[in-house]
């Protein structure tokens, strides 16, 4: 996944809700950096296709 470093990510405000993250992204922007993602750490991410095309990730558990 592609990042900057961290001096362009400001710093979280007091008030910010990680349960509520908004993304201003395009929607192909995102699956395809999702897709990167699930290729390079397949032990964190995987991806398939379903049979009308549209993509599915899911989040694996860590191992314990």
């Amino acid at each position: 996944m592609r990042r900057g470093s961290p001096r362009d990510s400001p710093s979280p405000s007091p008030n910010f809700d990680s349960g509520r993250l908004e993304l201003q992204r395009t929607t192909e922007w995102l699956r395809a950096e999702l897709e990167v993602l699930a290729a390079e750490r397949s032990d964190l991410l995987s991806a398939r296709r379903d049979e009308g095309g549209t993509v599915r990730f899911r989040i694996l558990p860590l191992p314990r």
